[in-house]
C-alpha cells in the first residue's frame, strides 16, 4: 500500500503547508503566501537552492577577504589597522569561513539538490530538519561575520592556527564569545543537516536499489556524512570546552602537551579527520561525472563504492598524529599514517581511468572533474617535493601550510560541486544550466584553486613575493567563479521564464 501526503482543495495552502512539490506549481517569492514555501520549505529543492545561493555569496566573501590579506602581505596595498579591525582578524574570518561555514556546509547544499533524484526519492528523511540546518548555518555564519568587528578588539581566533591561542581572552573576550558561539551554532546545523542525507539514503531511496549500487557520487555522500557525524561532537564538544575556557578564564588551553594535543586533534582542522574526509565528495563527483559521460557503470561493479568506503574509513587514521603534527611543514598529508588515503584514491583514480578507455561524450562538467584530479596531482607532487627537499631549501613553511590545505581540502571541495552541479543541473534546478557560463565557472575556479594552493604552496622554496601574489589573482579568480556561477543560475532561470511564457502565450 502506498502512502501519499493528503491535500486540500487550495493550491495556495497545498504549497504553503506541503510544498511545491505536492501542489504541482512553481512558488513564486513574492506571493505572500507562497514565500513561506521558501522561508520553512519542505521541498528538499528549495532549501538546497537556497542554501547553494547564500553558500555562493559566502565563498565570494570569504574569497574578497583572501584578497586582501594576500594583497597586503604582497605589499599591493596596504590596510589600516584601527579597533576591531586589523589584518590579522580579517585572516582569522577568511580561515574560519572557509573552514566551517563552507567545506562541508557545500556538500551538505549540493547534496540535497543531487541526492534525491539519484536514489528515486520524492523528499528528504526529515525535510523540516534540514530547513532547519539551512538557517541555522545562515544565522551563525552571520555572527561569526560580526564577531570580527565587534568593538572590544580583533578576534584572532582561527580553526586553521595549529597552537591554543592562550591569549585570546585578553584581546577580545566579548568578540570570542560571538565567534566560538556561531561555530558551535553552524557546526550543529552542519551535524543536522549530515543525519538528514544519511536517513534519506538509508530509508527514502527507491524500491529494490542497494546500497552497493548506488551511483559514486550518493554513495560518497553516505560514507562522509557517516563519518561526519562520528568525527563532528568530537569538534563541537573541543569548542564548547573552549568557550568555556575563554568565557571563565581557565587555564586548559594555556600550556603543556595535554593540551596542545587537545587542540590540534578535537580543533585544528587538519589534526581531525576532516582535513581528508572532506575531500572524498570531491572523488565521488568525478566518478559520477564519468559514469555520465562514459555511459556505463565503472568497471568492477562495485570496487569503486567500496574504495569510496575505504577512503573514508582510513581518514580516521588523522586522529593518530602526535601533536608534532602542527609543527610539520605539511600537516597532515607528509605524515605516513595519513598517506595511506592516498592509496584507496589512487586506486580509484585507476579504475575511473580504466573505465574511459572506450571515450567519453564531451560536456561542460568533464572540465571541473578533471580539475580535480590536476589539483590532487599537484597537491601530492609539491608534498611529496617538500618532504623529500633539505631543510635549507624549505624558506617559508608557512605558504605550504596555507597552500597545501587550500588546494587539498578547500579546493577540492570547490571543483567537486561545480562538477555535480553542473552534470545534474537539470534535476536540481529543474532546468539547464547555461553551458558556457558553467564553463567560464569551472575555468575560474580550476584557475583560482591551483594559483591560491598550487601556487602558495610552491612558495615554501622562496622569501618572495610571488607566492602570494599568485595567492592574490587565485583567491580573485575564486570570487569571480562564485560571482560568475550566481549569474549564470539567475541567467538560466530568467530565460526559462521567458520561454514558459512565451510558450503559453503561442497557445
Amino acid at each position: 500500500m502506498t502512502l501519499t501526503a493528503p491535500t486540500s482543495t487550495s493550491q495556495a495552502v497545498d504549497t504553503a503547508v506541503f510544498g511545491s512539490a505536492v501542489a504541482g506549481s512553481v512558488a513564486d517569492p513574492f506571493d505572500p503566501v507562497q514565500a513561506d514555501d521558501w522561508v520553512a520549505s519542505v521541498d528538499a529543492q528549495h532549501t538546497g537552492q537556497l542554501h547553494l545561493g547564500f553558500l555562493a555569496a559566502v565563498i565570494a566573501i570569504a574569497a574578497a577577504l583572501g584578497i586582501a590579506v594576500h594583497g597586503s602581505l604582497a605589499g599591493r596595498f596596504t590596510l589600516s589597522e584601527t579597533g576591531s579591525f586589523s589584518l590579522a582578524s580579517l585572516f582569522a574570518l577568511h580561515q574560519n569561513l572557509w573552514a566551517v561555514s563552507i567545506a562541508m556546509p557545500l556538500w551538505i547544499a549540493v547534496a540535497t539538490l543531487v541526492v534525491p533524484g539519484q536514489i528515486g526519492a520524492t523528499r528528504t528523511a526529515f525535510p523540516r530538519l534540514g530547513n532547519l540546518a539551512m538557517w541555522g548555518w545562515f544565522f551563525g555564519t552571520a555572527i561569526l561575520v560580526v564577531s570580527t568587528f565587534v568593538d572590544d578588539g580583533p578576534q584572532t581566533l582561527s580553526l586553521l592556527n595549529a597552537l591554543p591561542w592562550s591569549d585570546a581572552i585578553t584581546e577580545a573576550p566579548r568578540a570570542v564569545d560571538l565567534a566560538l558561539g556561531a561555530i558551535m551554532l553552524i557546526t550543529a546545523a552542519t551535524l543536522a543537516g549530515a543525519i538528514n542525507l544519511v536517513a534519506t539514503i538509508l530509508t527514502e531511496r527507491a524500491a529494490g536499489q542497494k546500497l552497493s549500487t548506488l551511483r559514486p557520487f550518493s554513495w560518497s555522500v553516505l560514507v562522509t556524512m557517516s563519518f561526519a557525524i562520528i568525527t563532528t561532537p568530537v569538534f563541537l564538544a573541543g569548542t564548547f570546552l573552549v568557550y568555556l575556557d575563554q568565557h571563565f578564564g581557565g587555564q586548559v588551553f594555556s600550556s603543556g602537551i595535554g593540551a596542545n594535543r587537545v587542540w590540534v586533534h578535537a580543533i585544528w582542522l587538519f589534526g581531525r579527520p576532516e582535513a581528508v574526509l572532506l575531500a572524498i565528495p570531491a572523488v565521488g563527483a568525478v566518478a559520477d561525472v564519468f559514469v555520465s559521460r562514459i555511459g556505463r557503470p565503472l568497471i568492477g561493479g562495485a570496487t569503486a563504492n567500496y574504495l569510496i568506503a575505504a577512503a573514508a574509513a582510513t581518514s580516521l587514521t588523522t586522529w593518530a598524529g602526535r601533536e608534532i603534527l602542527a609543527t610539520s611543514v605539511t600537516p597532515p598529508y607528509g605524515r605516513m599514517w595519513t598517506a595511506v588515503v592516498i592509496v584507496p584514491l589512487f586506486l580509484l583514480l585507476l579504475v575511473i581511468a580504466g573505465s574511459a578507455k572506450g571515450g567519453l561524450k564531451p560536456d561542460a562538467s568533464l572540465l571541473p572533474a578533471l580539475g580535480v584530479i590536476l589539483a590532487i596531482g599537484a597537491g601530492v607532487g609539491l608534498t611529496l617535493a617538500i618532504v623529500a627537499a633539505p631543510n635549507d631549501n624549505v624558506k617559508n613553511a608557512l605558504n605550504a601550510q596555507i597552500g597545501l590545505p587550500n588546494l587539498l581540502v578547500f579546493g577540492l571541495v570547490l571543483l567537486g560541486a561545480v562538477a555535480v552541479l553542473t552534470e545534474h543541473a537539470s534535476h536540481a534546478y529543474g532546468w539547464s544550466l547555461n553551458k558556457g557560463g558553467m564553463t567560464l565557472v569551472a575555468l575560474s575556479m580550476i584557475g583560482g584553486v591551483l594559483l591560491s594552493g598550487a601556487g602558495l604552496a610552491a612558495g615554501a622554496f622562496s622569501t618572495g613575493t610571488a607566492a602570494h601574489d599568485g595567492a592574490l589573482l587565485g583567491k580573485a579568480l575564486i570570487a569571480g567563479g562564485a560571482v560568475l556561477l550566481i549569474s549564470t543560475v539567475l541567467g538560466s532561470a530568467g530565460k526559462r521564464s521567458v520561454d514558459s511564457t512565451l510558450s503559453e502565450g503561442s497557445h
